[in-house]
């Protein structure tokens, strides 16, 4: 992200801090661009909590990558798999700490369109399987300007326990315009969501990344295809070490000599 954008701006960062940590949070958020999931992440990871993002399937399995950082997948149009996606996102709101984030417009579209979101959130809410999870509502926009890379400026808005019985949807879809209009306003409380870089930093930065990319050369491949066999939890390096030496048991019928230790002077 940081090669990615110009700068990143955020408001509303440390309000919502003491809620995310200390509760279940379930994030709502305009879907705009294939980063929204990423940057999910990233939110998170700067408040300190576990994050996980739906995302479209297709998505997914073109960017496997994502899985492996708690991004989990959903078919749209086919209703038992939307009601397991349902089901799972519920699920995953089971301690303080973790944060689940969906995109209710369901796909990409463009930034100033309305937001139309679609229903579910508050179904997702309502299974949690611990009480008091909270709606955090955030807006997210990419605005290019004179640099070749885009901006982009994140809204948090205030975080709220529960919807309101009626229409929850159109109530989430109000936050979230709330948040984008904010943005629109540029708001002088937004401030950069890392601090600038010095030379030193630069370089170590630079060495880690030719570390991270001999990694994903020599491994990528394997870490994909893992994703994609079950895309729908994070995988990582213990799963991959128990499939490597999962051809080193024995067939069915294969009779293995038993292993005897040597005699002791004693027992001789």
């Amino acid at each position: 992200m940081r090669a990615s954008f110009s700068r990143v701006m955020v408001d509303g960062l440390e309000a919502t801090r003491e809620v995310a940590r200390g509760a279940p949070t379930l994030w709502i958020a305009n879907h705009t661009a294939w980063w929204d999931p990423l940057v999910a992440i990233v939110v998170s990871h700067r408040l300190g909590i576990e994050a996980h993002a739906m995302m479209a399937q297709e998505n997914l399995e073109r960017a496997p990558f994502f899985g492996l950082v708690g991004a989990f997948g959903v078919r749209r149009g086919q209703r038992r798999d939307g009601a397991d996606a349902t089901r799972h996102a519920a699920a995953l709101l089971d301690r303080p700490g973790r944060a689940v984030w969906i995109f209710p417009q369901g796909e990409t579209r463009p930034a100033h369109e309305p937001l139309r979101f679609h229903g579910g959130a508050a179904s997702i809410h309502a299974r949690a399987p611990r009480p008091g999870a909270w709606f955090v509502p955030v807006g997210l926009r990419y605005v290019l300007g004179d640099d070749p890379r885009p901006e982009l400026w994140i809204a948090i808005g205030p975080p709220a326990r529960r919807a309101p019985e009626v229409d929850a949807t159109a109530w989430l879809e109000g936050e979230v315009q709330a948040c984008l209009r904010r943005i629109d306003d540029r708001s002088s409380t937004f401030a950069p969501l890392w601090p600038e870089r010095s030379s030193g930093r630069d370089l170590a930065t630079a060495m880690l990344s030719a570390a991270a990319r001999w990694i994903v050369h020599r491994f990528g491949a394997r870490l994909e295809a893992a994703v994609l066999a079950e895309p729908k939890r994070a995988i990582g390096p213990a799963d991959l070490a128990a499939a490597e030496h999962a051809d080193e048991r024995p067939e069915q019928g294969e009779i293995r000599e038993p292993h005897v230790e040597p005699e002791t002077p004693a027992q001789r």
